[in-house]
């Protein structure tokens, strides 16, 4: 009776009394923590934590965020803050957090195992910083939790099965660590999961088929592991998954089926495994649709093989197709025309067959082509001068025929041609020098004629030539050369030079260019063995101070080998055999311990470990000295013969004077 007459503004006032007292223990377990996590911190380059002082103002504190109710901590956001130190345990005592994020910090140490203790906890994003140690299997008390991203840090030890009864997340990302161990079987009771990155790992095992069961997943991420087994077929039960990437594992068997029933998938990553069979015709039948959102197919390499089937160019929004290193066998379809959006398409190293479809001409936005390693053969189809956005172009390794096109030049934005180990026939065309974006040009081992287009000179971009193992004749044009010293685009590294040249195994002749070479600052390698050059070595070539290879071999080559390559310390490999080179070898530098192969085939050479010891005349006197020496002697001869035949005969008119005047004498005395 005495309860119904307390004043119900007695109540209220006791309940405010008892709030408040039942909340000072929090409030001041919260200083608490607060001032924990600032101790713990070593370097705050940016002074995030200056105004970490007045606790009484501790929701005004950068980074803190509080309920405005209850005035208790509910956030910490402190992203990108260049912070420095472990995160303190303490931050368990934080009874009403529900964010924290200290993303791309430098905090080192182990992640709390406290943190379990922040019951309301709902996001929690520790994303690169450097982490060690294992993931606190306390983690899985946090019934709240919606999203967990310990990614890229440095943990270690095995995915916990605890965080498997946060049956509330819905995205999850463990990528770029140190975890091994098997994905737990349990990540199938996470049924509102939508988000799952497990990538940059070492995690082994087959994939569970459970993960069929997280039904509202859309991004699955599993590739760059140790995974291996069969794909699961549970996977097709996925409806909603747009995203599935499980490259780069030991994955061994043939794509299911189920797969194929995911019309919301864009981007199918399956590349760099050890896959087998054949893409079976449901990948884009037009009757279901299926895979008709793809963007990104990626099938190399692995071990598929059979034919691309003709459904596959159904896919009409590809963007990307990776077919490489696999066994695909058969011709390339005039269908590949069809996949108007495509940008990447990769299908080297198979065994195609038949020639290149001009179709392919269709695909405008095309930036990438490779076709290389296959067995294509015919010509290079002209309709490709139709890929204005072509950045990309590799053929190499198959059996084209023919001259290159000459309207390749209609190629404007070209930076890479490589049509290398074909069998091309005809001159380089000048059109190619109208290529003014090209970087690497490799036409080597066809059976191209001509000469070398003194045009090339245009192409100021280029950073590789390889034009060896043709029939090329005439002289290397020096203008050609010395273009290539000049800028080259900041998008290809901030490169200013050629850095490595190969003009081996044709019918060039004449003398290697002295001063356009020597103006190539940071040219690596070059290669100009197997022709017909002759002349002396520039010693301007020992101003290549970072030339690390250069072959002169069987050319005829004359003179001396320059004293100067003995200063070139970047020299590691050096091939001046079968030439003419005579006279002392230098002894210092590369020369010093230089293997007998590289300087065979020089009968005049002397004086290096392997070669015939050289005389002392040749030792005290080049041979330009003992040329002078002789001919000054010669010419000190023929004085003293000049000077010996003048006294005679001026002897000789003496005599015969005296015995004219003799003969008058006689005369006038009759």
């Amino acid at each position: 009776m005495a309860c119904k007459n307390i004043s119900p503004c007695i109540f209220i006032v006791c309940s405010v009394v008892v709030s408040v007292l039942s909340a000072e223990p929090s409030l001041e377990a919260e200083i608490e923590a607060l001032k924990a996590f600032k101790n713990a911190i070593t370097q705050d380059p940016l002074g995030a934590l200056a105004n970490w002082t007045d606790a009484s103002h501790r929701c005004n504190w950068s980074g803190v965020t509080c309920d405005p109710s209850s005035n208790l901590v509910v956030s910490i956001s402190l992203v990108d803050k260049q912070l420095r130190g472990q995160i303190s345990p303490f931050l368990g005592n934080l009874s009403a957090l529900q964010v924290l994020d200290l993303t791309l910090n430098s905090f080192t140490g182990h992640i709390p195992p406290q943190l379990g203790l922040c019951s309301q906890l709902t996001d929690l994003t520790l994303y690169e910083n450097s982490l060690s140690g294992p993931i606190p299997a306390e983690l899985g008390n946090l019934q709240n939790l919606h999203s967990v991203d310990l990614g890229d840090n440095s943990l270690n030890g095995s995915i916990p099965e605890s965080i498997c009864n946060c049956t509330s997340l819905q995205a999850l990302d463990l990528s770029v660590n140190n975890l091994y161990g098997a994905i737990p079987k349990e990540i199938g009771n996470l049924s509102n999961l939508e988000y799952l990155q497990l990538f940059g790992n070492s995690l082994v095992g087959e994939i569970p088929p459970e993960l069929g069961r997280c039904k509202n997943l859309a991004h699955l991420e599993l590739y760059s592991n140790q995974l291996s087994g069969a794909i699961p077929s549970e996977l097709g039960d996925l409806v909603y998954l747009e995203t599935l990437r499980l490259y780069q594992n030991r994955l061994n068997s043939t794509i299911p089926l189920s797969l194929f029933k995911l019309t919301s998938l864009t981007h199918l990553g399956l590349s760099e495994n050890q896959l087998t069979g054949i893409v079976p015709p449901e990948i884009g039948s037009l009757r279901s649709m299926q895979l008709h959102n793809l963007t990104k197919l990626s099938l190399g390499p692995n071990q598929m093989s059979g034919e691309v089937p003709d459904d596959l160019y159904n896919c009409s929004n590809l963007e990307s197709l990776s077919l490489g290193e696999n066994n695909f066998s058969g011709l390339l379809k005039p269908g590949i025309g069809k996949l108007y959006n495509l940008r990447t398409f990769k299908a080297g190293f198979n065994s195609f067959t038949g020639p290149i479809p001009p179709e392919i001409g269709n695909l405008s936005q095309l930036i990438t082509l490779s076709l290389s390693g296959n067995r294509f053969s015919g010509l290079i189809p002209p309709t490709l001068s139709k890929l204005s956005s072509i950045q990309g172009l590799a053929f190499q390794s198959n059996a084209l025929e023919g001259a290159i096109p000459k309207n390749i030049s209609e190629l404007k934005h070209l930076t890479v041609l490589m049509l290398g180990l074909n069998r091309l026939t005809g001159p380089i065309p000048d059109s190619v020098s109208k290529l003014e974006m090209l970087s690497y040009l490799d036409l080597h081992s066809n059976m191209l004629n001509g000469s070398i287009p003194t045009s090339m000179g245009a192409l100021n971009r280029l950073m590789s030539l390889d034009i060896s193992h043709n029939h090329l004749t005439g002289s290397i044009p020096g203008s050609m050369v010395s273009s290539m010293k000049r800028v080259i685009p900041e998008t290809l590294g901030g490169c200013r030079n050629l850095f490595s040249l190969d003009l081996s195994g044709n019918k060039l002749s004449g003398l290697i260019p002295a001063t356009p070479f020597s103006q190539l600052s940071v040219l690596m390698s070059m290669n100009l063995s197997r022709n017909e050059l002759d002349g002396q070595i520039p010693e301007s070539l020992a101003d290549l101070k970072h030339l690390t290879t250069l072959d002169l071999s069987q050319n005829q080559l004359k003179g001396k080998v320059p004293d100067s390559f003995a200063n070139l310390s970047s020299l590691k490999q050096l091939n001046l055999s079968f030439n003419q080179l005579e006279d002392q070898v230098p002894e210092t530098g590369i020369f010093k311990n230089i293997n007998a192969s590289s300087l065979i085939g020089n009968p005049g050479l002397c004086g290096s470990k392997s070669l015939r010891p050289c005389s002392k005349s040749s030792h005290s006197l080049s041979k330009k000295t003992l040329w002078i020496l002789i001919s000054l002697g010669l010419v000190f001869t023929l004085l003293i013969l000049v000077v010996v035949i003048s006294l005679l005969l001026q002897c000789a008119r003496k005599s015969k004077a005296e015995l004219i005047e003799n003969a008058n004498q006689n005369s006038l005395q009759h």
